[in-house]
């Protein structure tokens, strides 16, 4: 017996709205489990962030998740969100002249496809580019750059290698993990482990990606310190 569309829909449509409940359930758990890290050495901290352009849907939900956890963990926070390529190129980087001037670190994060920002923090004092502390990148294929982050003067960086990463599912736990106070090793380990559950399931839907899986894809590369906190300095 033959099924109409509208009796296929009406039985799968329950429990689609099902996954995403659980999903969203299982997605705020794990934001509510983690810990408060100490925070003494908030006064000695600062971050940076710059979301690239992309659809204004993209960059509200970006800012939406990133903007509270920054300016919560953070003594001084800077979030740019650009309509271009090289939009406020000038003011991010006398963003980052400022806060190093003034604080200890500075962490950056950068919410971007594919990009070359390295290339404008070259323009910034040795002693200034000293003080940044963390870079993670979202771009696909950028984590190539992490050898030249570490000679710039970072102490840790963390990209994503394909050119389909799926970075966002490792983003949303990495950032949870690293303002509660994980190692950053710990904080990488962790997200991976918990972005392979869902990039697998995608995997089975979306385009053939090429030479690797989108969960290889979407891997976090770590490079320079694995002992980083951010409640400390290496």
């Amino acid at each position: 017996m033959l099924f109409s569309l509208r009796e296929i829909l009406s039985g799968l449509i329950p429990l689609i709205f099902f996954a995403i409940s659980l999903y969203s359930v299982t997605w705020l758990a794990d934001g509510l489990s983690l810990i408060e890290p100490d925070s003494d050495f908030k006064s000695n901290r600062a971050v940076l962030a710059i979301r690239d352009s992309v659809p204004s849907f993209q960059q509200f939900g970006t800012e939406l998740f990133t903007g509270p956890y920054l300016k919560s963990y953070y003594d001084k926070s800077f979030y740019f969100t650009q309509k271009t390529k090289k939009d406020k190129k000038e003011e991010i980087i006398e963003a980052l002249v400022s806060l190093a001037k003034k604080y200890e670190t500075v962490d950056i994060f950068l919410l971007a496809h594919t990009n070359k920002y390295l290339l404008w923090f070259q323009e910034v004092p040795l002693e200034l580019r000293r003080k940044i502390r963390l870079v993670y990148n979202t771009g696909c294929h950028n984590a190539n750059q992490g050898k030249e982050w570490l000679y710039l003067g970072a102490d840790s960086y963390i990209g994503h290698k394909g050119k389909c990463s799926l970075s966002p599912f490792f983003y949303v736990y990495f950032l949870r993990r690293w303002v509660s106070g994980y190692s950053l090793k710990a904080a990488v380990d962790e997200s991976n482990e918990k972005a392979k559950i869902e990039i697998s399931i995608l995997d089975n839907f979306l385009p053939d990606p090429g030479e690797m899986n989108y969960v290889d894809q979407s891997y976090g590369h770590l490079y320079g310190s694995e002992t980083l906190i951010i409640d400390k300095k290496p």
